[in-house]
């Protein structure tokens, strides 16, 4: 069985060549059984990472250049002294190559089923990466988004456990009213590194609206930066994928907050310790500025955006118990579908 560690660690075993007439080193995958021979991994010398899927002779295979990241091209290498012809993917951007990596797992996953169609697997598979492969590198977000990413897959975590699935309520990321929403729950998420006192920042008078009908609740997370212990992103994604979540809807929900997965690595020194948790129903009780706040339910003329803070460093408001938090969470991750 093939994995994406054993995909990331046989790049290391390729020596890059150093001229273009220069033999190209391969690594055959074993791993992968297939009628025409196994897949190969390879490194060209312009540094760019390739996987040969073997065709079937006299084929008509298509190719697709249509993402400037990564091309599906047909190509014969020689395989000793036999010339065979080979679907190449073939990752153009070095800063893609750990997307490139994810790419090759759902590959090689699908393509022992379909080893007469190697073109065809290609490109469904990329057809659903496609999106990401089109965007350039960015910077690495400020601090302050990195702990609300690090908060929000927390959360994301503990409903994972629930249901596998639970990304699918992940509307933050795509631009979704509320962090996380399904049927008429929603919840919203803050993330502190406050030592002293308990303080939230809430952006606009819709934020702590409630849904119609529906209940809110707001995920109040309490953190401390420790360089050299606790959980960095890396880990919390590492732990999605390990509780079933969905590889591709993660990467495109990071990636959409800004976080691409050529910039994992730059956040990883960056790591948190849970100091608490609480979850709070966003009630008539709660301290809030909404849209009932205002006359006729309108921001006065000439109001545009309202920021403000929330103290709840003391009660009430009361958040709810652990047991009976735990509890909305299980019951709200079995609505996701």
């Amino acid at each position: 069985m093939i994995t994406l560690e054993v995909i990331q660690k046989i790049w290391g075993l390729i020596q890059r060549p150093t001229a273009p007439q220069s033999q190209v080193e391969a690594r055959e995958l074993d791993s992968i059984q297939a009628p025409y021979g196994h897949p190969l991994v390879t490194i060209d010398v312009y540094n760019r990472r390739h996987l040969l899927l073997p065709a079937p002779e006299s084929a008509a295979l298509e190719q697709d250049t249509a993402s400037s990241g990564i091309h599906i091209l047909t190509n014969e290498w020689r395989d000793a002294d036999e010339i065979k012809m080979y679907v190449d993917v073939v990752c153009l951007k070095p800063h893609l190559n750990s997307l490139f990596d994810m790419v090759l797992l759902d590959i090689l996953t699908i393509y022992p089923n379909y080893p007469n169609q190697p073109d065809k697997v290609c490109k469904t598979v990329l057809d659903r990466w496609r999106e990401l492969f089109s965007k350039e590198k960015g910077k690495l977000p400020d601090k302050s988004v990195l702990l609300g990413i690090w908060g929000e897959l927390k959360l994301l975590l503990r409903l994972t456990a629930h249901n596998k699935k639970a990304i699918n309520a992940w509307l933050g990321p795509s631009g979704g009213r509320y962090d996380f929403f399904i049927g008429a729950v929603a919840v919203e998420v803050k993330s502190s590194l406050q030592r002293k006192g308990q303080t939230i920042t809430i952006h606009g008078h819709d934020q702590l609206e409630q849904p119609e009908n529906g209940k809110l609740y707001l995920s109040l997370i309490k953190a401390e930066e420790t360089p050299s212990q606790g959980e960095n992103i890396s880990d919390l994604v590492s732990q999605l994928l390990a509780a079933g979540c969905s590889r591709l809807k993660l990467m495109q929900a990071l990636s959409n907050l800004g976080l691409s997965t050529d910039l994992f690595p730059e956040s990883d020194d960056l790591r948190f310790n849970l100091k608490s948790w609480h979850l709070y129903p966003v009630d008539d009780q709660f301290p809030k500025i909404t849209s009932a706040s205002f006359e006729n339910g309108r921001l006065p003329n000439g109001i545009i955006d309202i920021v403000y803070k929330i103290d709840l460093t003391t009660q009430p408001p009361y958040p709810i118990s652990e047991n009976k938090a735990e509890q909305v969470l299980k019951q709200f991750a079995a609505g996701v579908k």
